[in-house]
C-alpha cells in the first residue's frame, strides 16, 4: 500500500472557519480565565479580612486570659478575706462563750473575797 504523500492545502473558507471555531474556543477559555481570576481576587480579599479577624480575636482571647486572671485573683483574696472572718467569727464565739463560762465566777468573786478577808468568828 502505497501513502498519499501529498500535501494538504487548506482553502480560505476552511481557515476561516477553523480560525473562528479556535478563537471562540479561546474566548470560552478567556472567560473562564476571568472567572476564575474574579473568583481569586475575593478569595484573596478574604483571606486578608480573616487573616485581620483571627488576629483581632486573638489579641482579645489574650485580654480575656489576663481578666480571667485578675478576676481569679480577686476571687481568691475575697475567699482568704472570708475564711479569714469565718475564723474571726469562730474566735469570738469562743471567747464568748468562755466569758460566759466565766461570768458567774466573775459574780461570785466579791462574794468570795468579803468571805475570805471577813474576821473569823471562832
Amino acid at each position: 500500500m502505497k501513502k498519499n504523500l501529498a500535501p494538504k492545502y487548506v482553502t480560505e473558507a476552511t481557515f476561516k472557519k477553523e480560525s473562528a471555531r479556535v478563537n471562540q474556543r479561546f474566548d470560552g477559555i478567556d472567560h473562564q480565565f476571568d472567572s476564575l481570576d474574579s473568583t481569586m481576587r475575593r478569595m484573596a480579599v478574604a483571606v486578608v479580612q480573616n487573616t485581620e479577624d483571627i488576629k483581632e480575636i486573638k489579641k482579645e482571647m489574650q485580654g480575656n486570659v489576663t481578666m480571667r486572671e485578675d478576676v481569679q485573683a480577686i476571687l481568691r483574696h475575697v475567699q482568704d478575706i472570708a475564711s479569714k472572718y469565718e475564723e474571726t467569727e469562730r474566735t469570738r464565739k469562743i471567747h464568748l462563750e468562755q466569758l460566759m463560762d466565766f461570768r458567774p465566777l466573775l459574780d461570785d468573786h466579791e462574794k468570795r473575797l468579803i468571805v475570805l478577808e471577813a474576821p473569823k468568828n471562832r
